[in-house]
C-alpha cells in the first residue's frame, strides 16, 4: 500500500521522456503518473537557456496543479539548464535524468540512467515508499 497517493509528475520537451516512465512504472508499479510532453516547443537543446527554464517552469507549474509529489524532468536539456534553478523554488522533490557517457568498467559508450542519476529519483522516494528501489551493480546501466 502506497502512503502518499499523489502522482509523480513527469515533463519532457517531447515524447522521449516515456522511456523513462517506462522504468519508474517497472520499478514502483503501484504510482500514478502525470506526463506532459512539450511537443509544440521543441527540441529544447538549441534554444537559449533562458528561453528553457521559463519553458520548464511552465511545464513544472502545470504540473503542480495536480499535487504531485515529485517532478521528473525526463529531458536532458532541461535537467541540465533549468533544474538548478527551479529545484530551490519548489516544496516538492525535483529531479532530472542525463544520460552517462561511458560504462566505466568496460569503457565502452553506454546510454541509460546512470548509477548517479537515479540515486536522487530513490533517494527522494524513500520516504514515501519505505525500502529503497533496488540497486544496480556498479557498472551497470538500467535498461528501459
Amino acid at each position: 500500500m502506497r502512503s502518499d497517493p499523489r502522482p509523480i509528475g513527469f515533463m519532457d520537451s517531447g515524447v522521449g521522456g516515456l522511456t523513462v516512465i517506462k522504468e519508474f512504472v517497472r520499478q514502483l508499479p503501484n504510482e500514478n503518473y502525470i506526463f506532459i510532453g512539450d511537443q509544440a516547443r521543441m527540441p529544447y537543446g538549441p534554444r537559449p537557456a533562458k528561453q528553457i527554464q521559463d519553458f520548464s517552469w511552465q511545464l513544472t507549474k502545470f504540473l503542480l496543479q495536480f499535487d504531485v509529489k515529485m517532478v521528473v524532468f525526463a529531458c536532458n536539456t532541461a535537467t541540465a539548464e533549468a533544474l538548478p534553478v527551479i529545484k530551490p523554488a519548489l516544496n516538492v522533490p525535483l529531479v532530472g535524468v542525463i544520460p552517462r557517457v561511458c560504462a566505466p568498467q568496460s569503457g565502452r559508450p553506454a546510454t541509460g540512467i546512470s548509477e548517479g542519476s537515479a540515486r536522487p529519483v530513490r533517494d527522494a522516494l524513500r520516504p514515501m515508499n519505505g525500502p529503497s528501489l533496488p540497486r544496480r551493480r556498479r557498472g551497470r546501466l538500467p535498461t528501459l
